[in-house]
């Protein structure tokens, strides 16, 4: 999604919904005293946008606020709204999310944020499908539409100087971070890949 995408999406948000309960849950305060503008910038950093709005949602059993949501944010809400809903795609994209798929997420995300490859090519890397790949990136790990915001993508890379609290809870530094930064500033697969020690054998790639 593209921020004017998110920002409109943002805006038709209920100023204390489930989102936003869940993006101010560590300052309650905050969540009374904020702004359009605040709330609206606080989506924006969110790279997971797509799934926050899907999930808190689906959790108040409340249905998606009427707006042209993308059909990852549709699909995510109905697989967690309704357990007999199976969507094979969504349920993988959950699991890469837990805590246990963090050495392969971690390597997923850097590979995104590099500009010298395309989400075909990264499924037959990583070797799953595509919509995964799509769903992936659209719904947790927001970078491709927003590949010339490089403030926001330092931001979510957390390059040092350019990391804040942005009220999402963000991983500690590790590999997975210097990936990123990797990622950021070379752009290039192969250096992702060099540093994460795959570079001899690309067919291992998010196998973790």
């Amino acid at each position: 999604m593209t921020r004017r995408e998110i920002q409109r999406l943002a805006q038709r948000l209920h100023a204390t919904g489930p989102y936003y309960q869940l993006a101010f849950r560590d300052q309650p305060a905050r969540l009374q005293s904020s702004t359009v503008a605040q709330r609206v910038d606080l989506a924006c950093a969110d790279p997971a946008f797509g799934w926050h709005v899907a999930e808190s949602y689906a959790r108040a059993a409340l249905p998606l606020p009427d707006a042209p949501w993308p059909s990852a944010v549709q699909r995510a809400y109905a697989a967690l709204r309704d357990p007999n809903c199976y969507d094979v795609s969504v349920r993988m994209v959950e699991q890469l999310n837990q805590p246990e798929k963090k050495t392969r997420r971690d390597l997923l995300r850097p590979l995104l944020v590099c500009a010298d490859n395309s989400l075909e090519q990264l499924a037959d890397l990583c070797r799953v499908s595509l919509d995964v790949i799509g769903l992936f990136e659209t719904l947790t790990w927001n970078c491709r539409d927003r590949c010339r915001e490089r403030i926001y993508l330092a931001r979510i890379c957390q390059v040092p100087g350019f990391a804040q609290n942005t009220g999402w809870l963000q991983e500690p530094e590790d590999l997975g971070c210097n990936l990123l930064c990797i990622a950021y500033r070379l752009g290039r697969t192969q250096a992702v890949l060099s540093a994460a020690g795959l570079a001899l054998s690309p067919a291992s790639l998010c196998e973790a």
